[in-house]
């Protein structure tokens, strides 16, 4: 998205905030500074770079209500500046707009566009490259439009979706993996009591790369899912998924993947001041690495958020991921991840961090150990 665009569409959103008279507005801005120690910057097992790093990370959203119309966005940008190891220096940023009609009414339209910069790191789990001289830039653009009913006699909703996304590589090495995906979701729900719910997916989706040396990745992918929803006296709350996946590639007809998905998760409130998440996860996607088509990816993650005062919180995340290559091979990765959050005042938190990287994998040169400590700064302002 180029600046002009991107004036374009924030031009388009505030005129249409102050040309109606009835308009409600919601306005938010946010800016985070860090300070960070990287044992490991380009995730090796050997010749290990330690290095600082300081990143800002302005952002601005904005929520516009007319009628039943709902009209928001959100504008994001983070820099990341290495004091020894420049060519790791990144610079991203997304934009995210959508517009609802006829908002929490028996039929709703939604609108959406998205788009954003971002970088592949060297080394990280899922990368195509473990030896990158510097972040590997692409840029996403997605635009989506959905459809949904609500049967208030019921409390029962239906919604289709319809989403295409454009994702390309800056890297001349790596524009191989540009690539156009198209999905058709139909997401339908369906309540059995105050407290039950049950869901229904059906979705199609289509991966085409647009490098003919890469359409051993085209695809089509069929899902379907059924899952129930139930929640316990406001203390706990679990979402049960469970379905089958099956991709097959489009130029050869062979199946590529056919197999069980599903997401588990319960939230648990067991105090006023206490809080934890399990989540269970078994999904699939395209792999990157050389030689292999297909990733089978399950994961398990607990969180415990706790309370101590107004003030003071504290989380705790841990977490493994077991990615099953079509090839045989799998990376492991193991993750721990202590924090601290302090609301010195009502615009400012601090907030320490620790984050602890394990991977083990019997693809060559692709198993690291490394930690991150930071702190974070985060300036809030909202009206």
């Amino acid at each position: 998205m180029g600046v002009l665009q991107l004036r374009f569409y924030l031009t388009l959103l505030f005129m249409l905030g102050l040309s109606v008279t009835s308009t409600a507005m919601a306005f938010n801005a946010m800016v985070m500074t860090s300070y960070a120690y990287d044992n490991n910057v380009y995730r090796t097992k050997d010749n290990k770079a330690s290095d600082l790093i300081v990143s800002i990370s302005p952002e601005i959203a904005s929520d516009i209500f007319y009628k039943d119309m709902l009209l928001n966005f959100k504008y994001l940008v983070n820099y990341g500046r290495h004091v020894s190891n420049e060519s790791q220096d990144y610079l991203i940023q997304s934009f995210d707009t959508s517009f609802i009609t006829n908002s929490k009414k028996k039929y709703e339209m939604t609108l959406n566009y998205g788009y954003k910069t971002t970088v592949d790191i060297s080394g990280e789990v899922g990368i195509k490259s473990q030896d990158l001289s510097a972040p590997d830039l692409w840029a996403n653009n997605s635009a989506g439009v959905s459809f949904k009913y609500n049967d208030f006699s019921r409390n029962n909703s239906y919604m289709f979706t319809f989403e295409g996304q454009k994702k390309r590589f800056e890297l001349e090495s790596s524009k191989v993996r540009d690539v156009d995906s198209f999905s058709l979701t139909s997401k339908n729900s369906f309540k059995l009591s105050g407290k039950t719910n049950i869901l229904l997916i059906i979705s199609r989706g289509e991966d085409e790369f647009l490098n003919l040396d890469e359409s051993r990745f085209n695809n089509v992918a069929m899902k379907y899912m059924t899952g129930i929803g139930w929640r316990s006296s406001g203390k706990i709350f679990s979402n049960a998924n469970f379905g089958w996946k099956s991709k097959t590639n489009t130029n050869t007809g062979e199946k590529i993947f056919a197999g069980v998905i599903l997401n588990l998760s319960i939230d648990w409130k067991n105090k006023s001041f206490s809080k934890y998440h399990l989540l269970i996860d078994r999904s699939t996607g395209t792999s990157p690495i050389d030689g292999a088509t297909d990733v089978i990816r399950n994961t398990v993650s607990v969180k415990w958020k706790r309370k101590i005062s107004h003030k003071l919180s504290t989380d705790l995340k841990t977490s493994i991921s077991l990615n099953q290559l079509n090839t045989g091979e799998t990376i492991t990765l193991f993750t721990f991840s202590p924090s601290v959050s302090y609301s010195a005042a009502q615009w400012v938190t601090i907030r320490p961090d620790f984050i602890w990287n394990s991977v083990k994998s019997t693809v060559p040169n692709s198993g690291y150990g490394r930690y991150v400590a930071s702190v974070t700064f985060e300036f809030k302002y909202a009206r």
